[in-house]
């Protein structure tokens, strides 16, 4: 089930970047040069095949513009929020809910760059936005399959370098700060991470898949005996 990365080239592919650059010495400008040398990067990575990265954001935030770029399988998402004329929001189905994703984040200027695993709605609300505008009953549902989710990925994600949170958004982290590492350097942490974080995501998954198709098939069973 988990992919071995240890005897497995790490090698990027460069377009554009030299495998032995300072991976953080790219990323000193935002905008549509900054988006394009992040893209270069996760393009050259040697994923797992059914993880897609979605084409890198700039976000001008005040005091930190940073590069982002997303990167996860077509499973973990699930149908978006539906947004009435009223302005409510509805779930398809609340009690099986998310949109899981990686985020590559490079803080442009500080020489910095983080992972993170995100578990949240799609599309992202604010936990206030919720609040005031979707069903309580809903709400709970959606809450309490996120909270199951966490319980099981915590039970199968045990990879080195990854850490676990139960954040509004940010559910796990690498711990590794890229300093001072070139850009093969990184790109093999990086690799091994999500790989190995990747698949447990998906066990988890699957495991409240299982148990959600069992509990619909003893109700089934109890509504026709």
């Amino acid at each position: 089930m988990f992919p071995d990365r240890t005897n497995s080239p790490c090698r990027p592919e460069s377009s554009g970047i030299n495998s032995s650059d300072l991976l953080l010495s790219h990323f000193t400008e935002g905008g549509d040069q900054g988006n394009a040398m992040l893209d270069q990067f996760v393009e050259q990575l040697d994923l797992l095949p059914y993880l897609e990265r979605e084409p890198s954001e700039f976000k001008n935030w005040p005091g930190h513009p940073t590069l982002i770029a997303k990167i996860a399988a077509g499973n973990w998402k699930t149908e978006p929020l539906v947004k009435t004329s009223g302005g409510r929001l509805i779930f398809p189905d609340p009690g099986r809910h998310f949109d899981i994703h990686f985020e590559l984040q490079a803080f442009v200027g500080k020489e910095r760059l983080g992972l993170y695993l995100h578990y949240e709605t799609r599309r992202y609300y604010s936990q206030a936005k919720l609040t005031a505008k979707a069903d309580p009953g809903s709400l709970r549902q959606y809450l309490r399959f996120r909270d199951e989710f966490m319980d099981e990925f915590a039970l199968h994600c045990q990879v080195p370098g990854f850490t676990l949170s139960r954040e509004v958004l940010q559910i796990g982290k690498a711990d590794c700060k890229f300093a001072g590492m070139s850009v093969a350097e990184a790109s093999c942490e990086l690799q091994r991470i999500i790989d190995e974080t990747a698949c447990a995501v998906n066990l988890a998954l699957f495991r409240l898949g299982e148990r959600r198709r069992g509990q619909a098939g003893t109700s089934s069973v109890q509504l026709h005996s």
